[in-house]
């Protein structure tokens, strides 16, 4: 986990491999900014937690993400960053970017690798947003681009796979 921190300009090359909240820089952050970072690795989470409240309610979430596998309750930002590396995961919550945020903005992102699982909520940029019960979830995405075919199971989308008090602007 990952609190209070910037992290500026990194590249990830390589395999990053995790059972949930995994990714290309960080699994899980709060308070956090992550700026101009580029993931070229291969990113799979193989399990699920399910403790979590606030939790999408299709059941377990493996977060995902070719950035951030989780943008916890206190909230980040993601600006200037991309995904070039493959995403997978044995449950929902994937995404090119974050694979589940519950409180953020995520801005000026780009996904331009395939994703393609058969899970709940995936997204070019965000697979799971906050859902309709947790009131103070809170998520903007803005001028981000998906530049590749997304596949899922249910709640699929170009930039969004599933999400409740979201904002999405170009």
């Amino acid at each position: 986990s990952t609190n209070y921190a910037e992290v500026l300009n990194l590249n990830v090359y390589g395999q990053v491999t995790g059972t949930y909240n995994v990714a290309g820089i960080a699994g899980r952050i709060n308070y956090t900014t992550i700026k101009g970072c580029k993931n070229y690795a291969t990113v799979n989470a193989s399990g699920f937690e399910s403790r979590e409240a606030h939790y999408p309610p299709d059941g377990a979430c493996s977060a995902s993400g070719g950035i951030v596998g989780r943008i916890g309750e206190s909230g980040s930002t993601i600006e200037n960053s991309e995904n070039y590396g493959t995403i997978s995961a044995s449950n929902s919550g994937v995404g090119g970017i974050v694979g589940w945020a519950r409180k953020g903005t995520v801005t000026g992102c780009k996904n331009f690798k395939e994703i393609n699982c058969d899970v709940y909520r995936v997204g070019g940029i965000v697979g799971a947003g906050p859902i309709q019960t947790d009131i103070n979830g809170r998520l903007a995405i803005e001028k981000c681009e998906n530049n590749s075919d997304v596949t899922g199971e249910v709640y699929v989308g170009g930039i969004c796979g599933g999400s409740n008090h979201t904002t999405i602007t170009m």
